[in-house]
């Protein structure tokens, strides 16, 4: 049933997409669908790999107090001292996700039913199986909208909710590096990102990078992720998937730069280029430390449609719109097959995710 209500999303938006004259009538509806939509996908997932461990974090909470960040860990605890079962926690917890979502892309989008749109296609099924993740992501939404507005004392906020974000999922720990890289220049950002992702690619930088994070959360959860590094089978797959996740972004750009003309000035413009530019070093540190740093380049996939998305809508043409749109979409094609190739990653995570949703479960069998 779910794929079902996908696809009517799905085409709630390219409908929107078609109709400029109506646009306005039918934002509102476009977004109220697909904001429902999103909580019974994320709310009530059941069954996925990732997902699976998310409530048994939650069920036997008292097994992972020692390597669960302080905050997240209070408020498993806060939730249990209530009577709260974990479906109610994480219908709660996509409640308050989704609301961030929304506002930050109908804040800073000027067509935010296409973004949710491109998200439908990639990587929703994905992104809402990482439950700490996303829920620490939510706190960064805040914080990356202070720093694409730079009103007064955005960086003060901004260090405010990566801190909070950390306290989540220390992983979040690494969108500080988002700050100081938005300040540099374009030119100067690549060598930095080169000569980082080198020296990370070595044995010594690894080390070097190893002990840093050791002090930062400790010896028992930097054990943890260095036990999750892409030798397993796969991983190879997996990186490339990675890059050409991350390279989507500076294609597009590039289209719109040099065959549409469209202006790339401005802090705003440099921010996001910097910031995916950065993106590349998680393809050694995937490789070489632990996969869970594949992940922040996903997370990152709706801002950037919101950057793209502003962008294209200042093509004149329809038409060229459409095209461009077309030639995204299929870029997110790919990914998903690159992530879904594999029978395994099939059975574990994407049927599962789309088959054992506990409300469809409970509506419909």
């Amino acid at each position: 049933m779910l794929y079902v209500i996908w696809g009517i999303s799905f085409l709630f938006t390219i409908i929107y997409a078609f109709n400029n004259k109506n646009s306005k009538v039918y934002r509102l509806p476009v977004l109220i669908e697909l904001f429902i939509f999103m909580w019974i996908l994320s709310g009530w997932s059941s069954g996925a790999y990732d997902v699976e461990i998310g409530i048994s974090r939650y069920v036997n909470y008292a097994s992972f107090q020692s390597f669960t960040e302080i905050g997240y860990n209070s408020l498993i605890i806060a939730a249990h001292s209530i009577g709260m079962n974990y479906r109610l926690f994480f219908v709660m917890c996509s409640l308050f996700e989704l609301v961030i979502m929304f506002w930050f892309v109908e804040k800073n989008s000027v067509k935010s039913p296409i973004v949710f749109g491109l998200f439908l296609i990639y990587p929703s099924f994905i992104y809402f199986q990482y439950i700490r993740n996303i829920f620490a992501f939510t706190f960064v939404l805040i914080a990356l909208d202070a720093l694409i507005n730079k009103k007064k004392g955005y960086i003060i906020k901004y260090i405010i909710f990566i801190v909070l974000a950390t306290t989540i999922h220390a992983s979040s720990l690494f969108f500080l590096l988002y700050l100081p890289i938005s300040f540099i220049k374009q030119k100067t950002a690549i060598i930095t990102v080169m000569v980082t992702a080198i020296l990370l690619y070595f044995s010594a930088g690894i080390s070097q990078f190893s002990n840093i994070i050791t002090s930062l959360v400790g010896q028992e959860k930097t054990d943890i992720v260095l036990r999750t590094t892409t030798n397993e089978e796969g991983g190879i797959g997996r990186i490339f998937g990675l890059a050409f996740s991350i390279l989507t972004f500076f294609i597009i750009f590039i289209i719109l730069k040099y065959f549409f003309k469209i202006s790339m000035k401005g802090d705003t413009v440099r921010t996001f280029v910097n910031i995916n530019l950065l993106s590349f070093i998680f393809i050694p540190l995937t490789l070489n430390f632990g996969v869970g740093f594949a992940r922040i380049p996903t997370l990152l996939c709706i801002v950037n449609y919101v950057f793209l998305v502003n962008k294209i809508s200042e093509v004149e043409s329809q038409k060229q719109r459409l095209i461009i749109y077309f030639t995204l979409a299929l870029f997110l094609i790919g990914s998903i097959f690159l992530n879904i190739r594999n029978i395994e990653y099939r059975q574990l995570v994407f049927y599962p995710f789309f088959n054992n949703n506990e409300l469809m479960r409970w509506l419909f069998y």
